[in-house]
């Protein structure tokens, strides 16, 4: 199946139902402990202005959607637009498949580009045992896809907490448990590597986080959905005539 990554675009906060001490504007912030809440869960909604590239991915990271709720996403040329009839109007499930172990990551990938500028998403999540709809990020933008990852992918859980074990005493300050990754994909012809692949690297580098989907589909969807950060310059090496590969290595953002 299909993998996937997409770098976000920089989004401008328009309106919402609710502006609170957790403000919509955290859904353009990368920093975990930086996220958007609502009030309460009736009539929930944000809306933001994209850079007005062609956007054919969005997603919603860090969320406390159940699988029963949905969102509806609305695109247009304008804030009045998005709130009236837009050229672009789809519901869509939160999630399908086996939970989450954290939040879930919500994420549409559109058969074909949308250049309307405007996004309205609206939550719908009766009885959430919260009381609010809680998302940390807001990701819109261009995906490259390819086949799937070569053999050999590794996967290492990175507990950053701090422990001191020595003469039999065990001090431990309790910090994030991440997953982090090195895996690399090959076969990919010039025209691929020099019109998708080297724009996205080159936007990401190191220090700009990205959505990485293992697979699209499937009952694991939510466990092979993360939102990372390379934490080691990425590698591309020449095969062979016409035919790259690209080395990462990434940890998620939380």
């Amino acid at each position: 199946m299909a993998v996937v990554f997409c770098k976000p675009q920089q989004v401008t906060y328009q309106t919402s139902s609710t502006l609170t001490v957790a403000e919509p504007k955290n859904l353009s912030n990368d920093e975990p402990g930086m996220v958007w809440r609502s009030s309460g869960l009736s009539g929930v909604y944000v809306v933001f202005k994209t850079e007005g590239k062609p956007i054919d991915t969005i997603a919603l990271i860090g969320n406390n959607l159940r699988a029963t709720d949905t969102i509806r996403i609305r695109m247009g040329s304008s804030v009045a637009d998005v709130n009236g009839v837009p050229a672009f109007d789809q519901t869509y499930p939160a999630w399908q498949g086996i939970a989450p172990i954290k939040d879930a990551i919500s994420f549409v990938l559109l058969d074909s580009p949308v250049t309307q500028n405007y996004i309205r998403i609206d939550f719908t999540s009766p009885g959430n045992p919260a009381g609010y709809v809680e998302v940390c990020r807001l990701l819109i933008g261009t995906r490259v896809e390819y086949d799937g990852f070569d053999i050999g992918r590794e996967e290492t859980i990175d507990d950053t907490s701090g422990i001191d074990d020595q003469y039999g005493a065990v001090t431990i300050e309790e910090y994030r448990i991440r997953q982090q990754f090195k895996f690399s994909v090959s076969n990919i012809k010039d025209a691929d590597y020099y019109e998708k692949w080297q724009p996205f690297l080159m936007s990401v580098g190191t220090s700009k986080f990205f959505l990485l989907l293992e697979e699209v589909g499937g009952n694991y969807e939510q466990r092979k959905a993360f939102y990372v950060r390379n934490t080691a310059q990425p590698k591309r090496a020449d095969v062979a005539y016409n035919n790259q590969s690209i080395e990462f290595t990434a940890v998620t953002y939380k």
